[in-house]
């Protein structure tokens, strides 16, 4: 076993607007900064913040988390082709390719000029939503949700308009999406929404991770649906968002 990543010599380094965010853009940006507004963990974290037990964490000064779910690995090296990255103890999902990989070890990754190691952690809900240039853009875009396998997890998302101060009054919106795996089934559930922000009607696009043969049905409630899209281990279902809570169901 790896205990450590291959010296090499300290650079400046300057970071590609093509690494961050990448796309589709972050949603999760808001929520994350709220959190550490509000709980003082900060949005940019030491992994040992993360994983206190873990020795290899406490000295490890090139590799940072963006909330508790996206580990970022920046490539230091100039000309770099690859980038060996430490992934803790748990199942990581390559942000880029899907790719699953498992923790407590080093890893190595390829890398170009253009390329931003990002390892998501298993159950995690990634946010997302079409790159806009500000937020005056933002109204009726779809919120895209990408989730992450794990036997059960769940994650809150934060919204206000982007725009004004009104979200130190309460004007900001907050929903719970949670999933469950088991017996041949994934369960998501977006759980009722509770705030007085409402954004523009938009689609959610549910992105769930899904390995093997196409889910036999895919039920939105107790309805099946027709319309759903799977490829490269994703499994993709489009719907009108709404505020009072669903529930889709994936079947073997």
């Amino acid at each position: 076993m790896k205990t450590s990543a291959p010296a090499s010599k300290p650079r400046i380094f300057k970071l590609s607007p093509a690494g961050w965010p990448p796309s589709p853009a972050l949603n999760v940006i808001p929520g994350t900064v709220r959190n550490a507004s509000t709980s003082g963990v900060p949005a940019l974290r030491p992994l040992f913040l993360e994983f206190p037990d873990d020795p290899q964490t406490w000295g490890l000064d090139h590799q940072y988390f963006f909330g508790g779910d996206l580990l970022v690995a920046p490539v230091l090296d100039e000309g770099a082709t690859e980038r060996w990255v430490y992934l803790p103890a748990g199942d990581w999902y390559d942000f880029a390719t899907g790719e699953r990989r498992g923790g407590g070890d080093w890893t190595r990754v390829p890398v170009t000029l253009a390329s931003l190691p990002i390892f998501v952690r298993a159950g995690a809900f990634v946010f997302q939503q079409p790159v806009v240039q500000h937020t005056g853009e933002m109204a009726g875009q779809p919120l895209i949700v990408s989730i992450y396998p794990a036997a059960s997890s769940e994650r809150q998302l934060y919204e206000d308009d982007g725009l004004s101060f009104d979200y130190r009054d309460g004007v900001f919106r907050e929903r719970t999406f949670r999933q469950r795996r088991g017996d041949g089934k994934v369960s998501v559930e977006v759980g009722a929404a509770s705030g007085s922000y409402l954004p523009p009607a938009r689609e959610l696009e549910l992105r769930i991770r899904w390995e093997g043969a196409p889910p036999r049905r895919v039920l939105l409630g107790d309805e099946e649906l027709a319309d759903v899209e799977t490829a490269d281990g994703w499994v993709v279902v489009r719907l009108a968002d709404r505020w009072d809570g669903l529930r889709v169901t994936l079947e073997r």
